[in-house]
């Protein structure tokens, strides 16, 4: 559901209101992907320096090994609960603050099953003895190092929703200023506040399975903002805006804010700026999308 007017009232949120409204579920697997290669490196450089659970009676090969195989199966139990967890969750409409409770059981969780894959194979390199007394200990220092997780988790949600409450923020105070606005306004999901963005502050959009990237400009700071939205949704809040091309089956561009066209053979691509990455036109788009920028390109921008 989207239109093109409204505006939600309460767009400052405390960082308790963040940390309530975001959650791992919310991200896109690419990103529960990073999360896990970072907290992975950090787990073999935790365990290869402090050689905690017996690996200091351990060779080096012997630490290498047990730690690889740690972080690897971290990152296996890892998205295969958050995998789950999306799943059961998108089975019925949760509240925000729902998804962040989730998310804390989901890396308790994580925790103790890689504990215990920890004390499992000590035991089997016998470096430990099987007795309840160690195990216990393994999980204890298992839990320790949870909040490092989270912390990662947080600081990732943090940013992402740092920068929406800044492109709120904007749309908000420019409309209160008195200048003109092309104010979207999209719904993601129910029961939750809706994201508005002023359309001239839109550069383009980058689709991420059933994600979209909004890449916008607002007062020459470079926002990058995630949706749980599809880009067909997008493009349907944005089918009155003249400018919106779709130039490929992943991106929308707004032909208003394009800064240079460059091709390469038979390939096109646009740019706006160097605070954005280039923008690929598709082959088969490439004719709409000249007649579409022979109108509205900014003067002085040449189709090479």
């Amino acid at each position: 559901m989207t239109s093109n007017t409204g505006m939600n009232n309460s767009t400052e949120l405390s960082w308790l209101a963040i940390w309530r409204q975001s959650s791992v579920f919310l991200l896109p697997l690419r990103d529960v992907l990073l999360i896990f290669i970072y907290s992975g490196l950090f787990l073999i450089i935790f365990l290869l320096l402090f050689k905690p659970f017996g690996l200091e009676a351990s060779s080096f090969n012997d630490r290498l090994a047990v730690t690889t195989a740690v972080a690897i199966v971290n990152a296996a139990i890892g998205i295969g609960l958050y995998l789950g967890g999306q799943k059961a969750l998108s089975l019925r409409s949760f509240s925000p603050a729902y998804y962040f409770k989730a998310e804390i059981c989901y890396l308790l969780c994580l925790t103790l099953l890689v504990g215990g894959l920890i004390f499992m194979l000590q035991v089997v390199m016998g470096a430990v003895s099987p007795t309840w007394h160690n195990a216990f200990l393994f999980q204890c220092f298992a839990f320790s190092l949870a909040p490092m997780l989270v912390l990662g988790v947080r600081v990732l949600l943090n940013n992402r929703h740092l920068h929406r409450q800044l492109a709120l923020h904007w749309a908000q105070s420019e409309q209160a200023s008195g200048t003109k606005k092309q104010l979207i306004t999209l719904i993601e999901v129910e029961n939750q506040p809706p994201f508005v963005f002023d359309f001239n502050e839109w550069q383009y959009a980058k689709a991420q399975g059933n994600y979209v990237e909004l890449y916008l400009l607002c007062a020459n700071k470079p926002l990058t903002i995630l949706l749980r939205l599809s880009l067909k949704s997008l493009l349907a809040a944005l089918a009155n805006q003249e400018t919106c091309e779709h130039c490929h089956r992943s991106y929308a561009i707004n032909l208003d804010k394009i800064s240079q066209v460059s091709r390469y053979g038979q390939s096109y691509k646009v740019h706006f700026g160097q605070a954005f990455d280039a923008v690929p036109i598709a082959r088969n788009r490439v004719k709409a999308f000249k007649v579409q920028a022979s109108t509205f390109l900014a003067p002085g921008i040449r189709i090479p």
